[in-house]
C-alpha cells in the first residue's frame, strides 16, 4: 500500500501549494512591475520640471555668495556687484555722498571713484545668465522701474530674480516633460 503512486492519483499536496505559491508570486511581480513601470513614466514626465528650477535657483545662490565676498573687499557701499551686473543700493543718491579724500589737501590731489569697475563673470554666472536669459530681461526691467522709483536695485534684484528664475526654469522643465511624454507616445 505504500508503494510507488500510480498516475490516476493527484499530486502530492507539496507540488500543488508549490504551485499556488509560484501563480501568486508571478502575479504579485506583474503587480509590482506594473507599479514600478507607473512610477518610472511618472517620475519620466514630472523630472525636468523640478529639477531645472533647483539648479538654476542653486546657480543664483553660489553666485550670489561668491558676489557678496567679492563685494566686501570693495570701499564703497553704493554698488553691489552681482557677478558682472552692477546694483545700486541708493539709485536716487538720498545718502550724504562720501567726503572725498582730496577735499581737505591741495590743488594737485586727483580723487577717483571706483564706481565702474570691469568684471569678466565666470562660467557659472555666464550659464545662467545665458540659459535663463528671458528671466533677467523681465529682471532688468523691474530693478529699472523700481530704481526710478527710489528702491534699492540691490534689494529688488535679490528678491526678484529668484522668482523670475524660478518661472523660467519651470517652464523650460514643463516643455522638455511635454516634448518627452509626446515622443514616447509617438514612438
Amino acid at each position: 500500500m505504500d508503494g510507488p503512486v500510480s498516475a490516476s492519483r493527484e499530486p502530492p499536496p507539496d507540488r500543488e501549494t508549490a504551485f499556488i505559491l509560484t501563480a501568486e508570486a508571478q502575479s504579485v511581480n506583474r503587480e509590482h512591475a506594473r507599479e514600478h513601470a507607473r512610477r518610472r513614466r511618472c517620475l519620466h514626465r514630472m523630472r525636468w520640471r523640478y529639477a531645472l528650477p533647483i539648479a538654476g535657483l542653486a546657480m543664483f545662490a553660489v553666485t550670489t555668495y561668491a558676489s557678496i565676498r567679492m563685494n566686501r573687499h570693495r570701499k564703497s557701499s553704493r554698488y553691489f556687484y552681482w557677478s558682472a551686473i552692477r546694483l545700486d543700493s541708493d539709485p536716487l543718491s538720498r545718502r550724504v555722498p562720501e567726503a572725498k579724500p582730496c577735499a581737505k589737501q591741495a590743488a594737485g590731489c586727483i580723487a577717483w571713484d571706483s564706481e565702474f569697475i570691469i568684471i569678466t563673470p565666470g562660467p557659472l554666472p555666464f550659464l545662467l545668465m545665458l540659459s535663463a536669459l528671458p528671466a533677467f530681461a523681465i529682471g532688468r526691467a523691474i530693478v529699472a522701474g523700481l530704481g526710478r522709483l527710489g528702491l534699492s536695485q540691490v534689494s529688488s534684484f535679490m528678491v526678484s530674480m529668484p522668482l523670475l528664475l524660478f518661472a523660467w526654469y519651470y517652464f523650460a522643465g514643463w516643455l522638455a516633460d511635454r516634448h518627452r511624454s509626446k515622443k514616447a507616445r509617438r514612438g
